[in-house]
């Protein structure tokens, strides 16, 4: 079996998409229009239903020519059309400046009154977030400045080119002694390797790549670092962090207070790398032994596509009959494509095309990992779904912190489900391994790269000195501290935080963290609880309708709490005590 997509269910052929484009254009000189005219509460209505129609409109053209450079990344005419989307788009942006200071010059008498009104229901949360962000408001002038200003703060795109394209990691010998070249794309397997010098080199030779040119790309992070800091302080935030919590409607100084809960379970680490070093049988224990296979000849197991969908419908089936009978509409309304392609795009991801169905995008290659990356991304798709199915197109967009909740919710049932249909001890040690490899890099490696965001933009929102070596330090204590006096951290680790492209996107990865602490709790209340599945189902259908935090307390979770934490790393430690059983 092969999954492939049809993308005529979105576009025939450019030609629709182009009769889209224009569709886009009049609607975008439309709301030009509404300049100088919010203030009265029919052109609002007029205004918030052309917006959504724009917004459909963007959302399906960029589903179409996203899909089509994922599967062909030298697709030139796709890449031309999605330039000038969004050489389109900024111009409108900049056009269409006047709507933000607009609305919140509108009284918040006024707009209180109209958001309880029925025919504002689908935007009373729109209206709600004006008023959230007066205290932010700049004058039209000041608002073109910055959006103009913002198409040439590219640090990502320069991160992007040095890492995707120029940085190169050198060769290696394998485990036979062939001279092999490095690359991003077989990295995961030989840093896996069950050979200590195959592993250990694959990991010294990355790190000395980003080595060379770690004064290049501490620049632009730096840089970077005080673009979003001047951004953040001209919008009247206090700072880049106030402003991503208030923005995504999370609490006050939620990062810290997750390093400060999850900082208190080093101790479970530590305790799984002794554990680690005791199998192992190794005399001295460093960092790069701490995701290796374990042992010297590794079990493969071969999951074809119909192994995957049979293994996922058992998986999954504490979510509900209904829920799982969606992977056949799946596969027979043509959700996935699993096909290999000469230039297709590495790793996967859901998007959905609002109007049409979630489409996901994987390389399946008969590996547990495939099997994994289905059931994660299907998550998501159920997620998107469900929320679709259930809210307005303007309530529908659930938010990051809960985006990852319902994907890892999935992986952790099939771990589950594997662990417990194990066929033999190595396997179930496997299956152990693999969960707390993922609950590792998830909860305590997000957790750390936090610790070092808050570090370096506590530096400049202090206006305190900023250089390189401090990046450096900073990050390799971390590692230090991560990993626990017993492991040997490889001094040229220091440099690993410089390959981590989510550091452009500030204050993002403890998102991560919390989503894998909530998914535990909600896991094991699906395995427990045979009706639970109806409260997690509201939770999937709820897109945005409340706050993040809010929503996941419906859900039974609360993420601010002790007892969440304590729930996720009682099921580790639960896990690790059958490793010590098993051993």
């Amino acid at each position: 079996m092969e999954l492939t997509w049809d993308l005529t269910q979105i576009y025939k052929d450019y030609s629709q998409l182009d009769k889209d484009v224009e569709i886009l254009k009049t609607k975008l000189n439309e709301a030009c229009s509404y300049k100088n005219k919010l203030n009265n509460k029919q052109n609002l209505l007029g205004y918030y239903k052309l917006s959504e129609e724009i917004s459909l409109l963007q959302g399906k053209i960029y589903a179409y020519l996203t899909f089509l450079t994922s599967l062909d990344g030298s697709d030139y005419v796709a890449m031309g059309k999605a330039e000038e989307i969004e050489s389109l788009v900024q111009q409108y942006g900049k056009k269409l400046a006047f709507i933000s200071s607009e609305l919140k010059r509108i009284p918040n008498k006024l707009l209180n009154e109209w958001k309880n009104l029925p025919e504002f229901e689908d935007y009373n949360l729109a209206i709600d977030e004006i008023i959230k962000d007066k205290k932010h408001m700049l004058t039209e002038d000041k608002e073109k400045l910055l959006i103009g200003a913002e198409s040439y703060a590219n640090f990502d795109s320069i991160f992007d080119c040095l890492n995707n394209v120029e940085i190169k990691f050198g060769k290696i010998k394998d485990e036979n002694g062939n001279i092999v070249k490095l690359t991003r794309a077989n990295y995961g397997k030989f840093v896996e390797s069950n050979n200590k010098r195959v592993r250990k080199s694959a990991q010294l030779k990355m790190f000395g790549a980003y080595k060379a040119v770690n004064q290049t790309i501490s620049a632009n992070y730096i840089s970077h670092l005080k673009y979003v800091d001047f951004i953040a302080k001209t919008y009247k935030y206090k700072s880049v962090l106030d402003e991503c919590m208030i923005s995504n409607d999370l609490p006050n100084n939620l990062p810290r207070k997750v390093v400060e809960k999850i900082n208190k379970y080093l101790p479970i680490l530590h305790k799984y790398y002794a554990w680690r070093k005791k199998f192992m049988k190794l005399d001295k224990f460093e960092s790069c032994d701490s995701i290796c296979n374990l042992f010297d000849k590794e079990v493969t197991v071969d999951y074809s596509l119909d192994d995957c969908i049979k293994i996922l419908k058992q998986a999954l089936l504490p979510l509900g009959k209904d829920y799982v009978s969606m992977l056949d509409k799946a596969i027979k309304d043509c959700w996935i494509d699993s096909r290999y392609l000469p230039n297709k795009q590495s790793g996967g991801y859901q998007l959905s095309c609002y109007g049409v169905h979630p489409f996901i995008l994987l390389t399946y290659d008969n590996t547990f990992d495939s099997v994994s990356t289905i059931a994660h991304e299907f998550g998501h798709s159920m997620h998107s779904y469900y929320s679709e199915k259930s809210q307005p197109y303007s309530k529908c967009n659930y938010k990051i912190f809960v985006a990852e909740v319902a994907s890892t919710v999935n992986e952790i049932l099939l771990s589950n489900y594997m662990i417990n249909n194990s066929k033999n001890k190595q396997e179930k040690i496997n299956y152990i391994t693999e969960f707390l490899g993922r609950f590792i890099s998830t909860i305590f490696a997000q957790t750390e790269y936090t610790e070092f965001e808050l570090f370096v933009h506590d530096k400049i929102d202090k206006n305190e000195p900023l250089i390189y070596k401090m990046l450096n330090d900073c990050y390799y204590n971390l590692q230090k501290k991560y990993y626990g006096k017993n492991v040997k951290v490889i001094p040229d680790s220091k440099f690993h935080w410089s390959r981590i492209p989510h550091f452009y996107s500030d204050f993002y990865v403890f998102q991560y963290a919390t989503s894998f602490v909530a998914a535990c709790a909600i896991a094991q209340k699906l395995l427990t609880d045979k009706d639970y599945y109806k409260t997690y189902r509201q939770f999937l259908s709820a897109g945005c309708t409340k706050k993040p935090c809010e929503l996941l307390k419906d859900a039974g979770v609360d993420i601010l709490s002790d007892a969440a934490y304590g729930n996720a790393f009682k099921l580790f430690s639960q896990y690790l005590s059958e490793l010590e059983e098993l051993s």
